[in-house]
């Protein structure tokens, strides 16, 4: 019994995992359920008309003494035409019903293939600028007959700055496809406190290089479902957003309340802030702000990739930002 509750388990989970076969049984079973209706619908029809015309029947046979051969063939005719008639409901109402249902169950496959479509024109746009720059600081230097040792490094350091962009975009990348593939299996309890902790110290020094005052309070605490490496990534992304867009001598509080059966965490700064424009925007991937936080060479999916993160545990993600006068990023899970 426990071997066939373990199958049962496993093939549970792969189902939660696979939009193919998710989308293949809800299609068998709308299929049925429209089946059933047009069954019962068909029946009905049937049972009622053939009620009819026998009561027709022998009503004409009481009245007019028709022979039985007479009322038979009236009987069968009419029941033929029922059938006919009914056949016909029944395939305008399946190929209908199935033309709705097949639409309706596939969306959700046909949004996500025109996602990872454009996820990928996009991700190719990011990477083809960094290796365009690359090969031509490179021919440059082949075709530079003057063999000037500074331009060579100019030329090396230069691409040390694009492979490092490239790099930070392979990174996001990887963790965007993971967080798409985690799997519950994936996921411990893990105390959000201590890992906070963790995150704002390991960021610390990033904030006060720019003299950032980085503040943590912990209010209340409690243990979250999760993948421990996905949530420091995505937390550590709004930490860096909010280092990046602070000004020098600014400051940025990380706040870990909770509110009713979430564990709420509030990283809230004085910085530049989001233009209302921007706002609605903010976390589609690829998407970068506008002039006054493009300064920064980021690869566009930070806060993508932390809704992501965070609504894959059933979390949600809200951003409220004024321009000149800061961000707050607030992060809720359920505890």
């Amino acid at each position: 019994m426990k071997q066939y509750l373990r199958q049962f388990t496993g093939w549970a989970t792969d189902l939660m995992h696979n939009p193919f076969e998710r989308a293949r049984i809800k299609l068998t079973v709308y299929y049925l359920i429209s089946t059933v209706i047009v069954t019962g619908i068909f029946s009905v029809l049937l049972i009622s008309t053939l009620e009819k015309n026998l009561r027709d029947s022998f009503e004409e046979i009481i009245d007019n003494n028709h022979t039985r051969n007479e009322v038979f063939i009236r009987t069968k005719d009419g029941l033929e035409a029922s059938i006919f008639l009914a056949d016909g409901v029944i395939i305008l109402l399946v190929g209908s019903l199935g033309y709705l249902l097949a639409g309706r169950t596939l969306s959700p496959i046909k949004e996500a293939m025109d996602r990872q479509k454009r996820f990928t024109a996009d991700a190719s746009h990011d990477l083809r600028t960094p290796l365009t720059i690359l090969k031509t600081g490179m021919e440059v230097a082949l075709q530079n007959k003057t063999q000037n040792p500074d331009m060579y490094k100019e030329v090396l350091k230069s691409g040390l700055e694009e492979i490092k962009t490239m790099s930070f975009l392979t990174e996001d990348l990887l963790t965007l496809a993971r967080s798409e593939s985690d799997s519950k299996s994936s996921k411990e309890q893990i105390d959000l406190g201590e890992c906070i902790k963790k995150i704002v110290a390991r960021i610390s020094h990033q904030a006060a290089r720019k003299s950032i005052n980085l503040n943590l309070n912990i209010k209340e605490n409690g243990k979250v479902l999760i993948n421990e490496s996905l949530l420091t990534r995505a937390v550590q992304n709004v930490i860096q957003n909010a280092i990046n867009y602070t000004q020098e001598g600014g400051q940025i509080d990380v706040v870990l309340s909770k509110d009713k059966k979430h564990l709420k965490l509030s990283i809230k700064d004085n910085g530049t802030g989001i233009s209302s424009d921007d706002l609605p925007y903010i976390f589609e991937r690829f998407y970068k702000a506008s002039h006054s936080r493009s300064d920064n060479n980021g690869s566009g999916l930070g806060l993508s990739i932390t809704k992501e993160i965070i609504e894959k545990s059933g979390g949600t993600v809200v951003i409220n930002s004024e321009v000149h006068k800061g961000t707050e990023v607030i992060i809720k899970i359920p505890s």
